[in-house]
């Protein structure tokens, strides 16, 4: 019985001893839980900031694309035979060139002033091949500017370019 006695009276003190926490640790918790508190408080204000520049820049966006609607609005009333769409104009009101590249996606060059088109798809003519007559032969002028004709064999055959 003495000793039934005993170890419910170690049992009870372990489990005191090891339930409890120690005054260091909870002083630790403590200050660990003050700190995330700044730092939460920290985050808060932050979110705050991007949240009012997010709201300044959605003001800015929506100017620009007043802007972008005016001008649309002035060329379209000059009746100039480029039209601007919307979406395709930047910042100096450049659109960008309209040709197709070998992969199949739309150049991302700005297009020259007064084209539809950049530097490098000036001649470009949306990929449709254009026919000369020359003599007994047809002339091709491929999407890049290379001109051949079609051989008897049914193969294209270039033309040399004159120097």
């Amino acid at each position: 019985m003495k000793r039934i006695i005993f170890f419910s009276l170690l049992l009870a003190v372990s489990l005191f001893h090891f339930g409890c926490a120690s005054t260091e640790q909870v002083a630790r918790l403590k200050s660990q839980v003050t700190e995330l508190n700044g730092k939460l408080d920290q985050l808060a204000e932050e979110s705050q900031a991007n949240k009012s520049l997010l709201e300044d820049l959605s003001t800015r966006l929506g100017s620009q694309s007043n802007l972008n609607s005016n001008a649309n609005l002035l060329q379209s009333s000059d009746n100039k035979s480029k039209t601007v769409k919307s979406g395709t104009t930047g910042i100096t009101g450049s659109t960008q060139c309209k040709a197709i590249t070998k992969k199949g996606t739309q150049c991302s060059r700005n297009a020259k002033e007064g084209s539809d088109y950049c530097w490098q798809h000036q001649g470009y003519n949306g990929g449709e091949n254009t026919q000369i007559s020359s003599g007994s032969r047809e002339i091709f002028t491929g999407p890049r500017g290379g001109q051949y004709y079609i051989n008897s064999k049914g193969k294209k055959t270039y033309v040399r370019k004159k120097k």
